[in-house]
C-alpha cells in the first residue's frame, strides 16, 4: 500500500532502515550500562573516589564492586592508585576518557528530573557552573550554529 502525501494528510515519517547503526554506541552501553557500573560513575562525578567510600555510599558488595571498578580501569574510565600501604589501599579518580563521559550523566540526570521525579523544583540537584557562579541545566548544541539539538532535527551520513 502506497501512503501519498496531501494537503489534508501530512507524510507520515519512515524510520530509515538503510543506515547502518554506529558500534561506537553499543560498544559504549558494554561499558557503561550495568546499573551499579553507572552508580559508580555517579559518585565519581561527585568526588567519591576510594573503594570503602563508593562501597558505603552505594551499599554494594565487595565483590560486585571490585568486578565493576576492575572493568571501568580496564576500559580506561578510572584509574586504580594506591594511596596506602600496609594494608594496601587504592583511590579511582576518573581518567580524561572519563570524565568525558560527563555530558551522558548530565543528560541522564536531567532525564530522570523531567520525566521521572515528583519532587518539587526545590529539592532538585542543582547543578552551578563555577565559572560564572550560576545555576546551570546545561544542553546539547549543534557546535557550528549554537541551536540545542533535537533528535528530530538531525539527519545521518557516512
Amino acid at each position: 500500500m502506497t501512503v501519498m502525501a496531501t494537503t489534508e494528510t501530512a507524510r507520515p515519517h519512515l524510520p530509515d532502515l538503510e543506515t547502518p547503526r554506529p558500534s561506537a554506541v553499543r560498544r559504549a552501553l558494554e561499558i557503561v550500562s550495568d546499573p551499579w557500573t553507572f552508580a559508580i560513575l555517579q559518585e565519581a562525578f561527585f568526588g567519591v573516589r576510594r573503594f570503602e567510600q563508593l562501597q558505603a555510599q552505594l551499599g554494594i558488595s565487595r565483590g560486585i564492586l571490585s568486578k565493576r571498578l576492575a572493568n571501568l580501569v580496564e576500559n580506561g574510565i578510572l584509574e586504580r592508585v594506591r594511596y596506602q600501604r600496609r594494608p594496601d589501599r587504592f583511590e579511582y579518580p576518573l581518567t580524561d576518557r572519563g570524565r568525558a563521559l560527563y555530558p551522558v550523566f548530565v543528560a541522564m540526570l536531567r532525564w530522570g528530573e523531567d520525566w521521572l521525579d515528583d519532587r518539587d523544583d526545590a529539592s532538585t540537584l542543582q547543578l552551578v557552573h563555577e565559572s560564572c557562579g550560576e545555576r546551570s541545566r546545561p544542553l546539547m548544541s549543534c557546535d557550528a550554529c549554537g541551536e540545542p539539538i533535537r533528535a528530530d532535527e538531525m539527519t545521518y551520513r557516512r
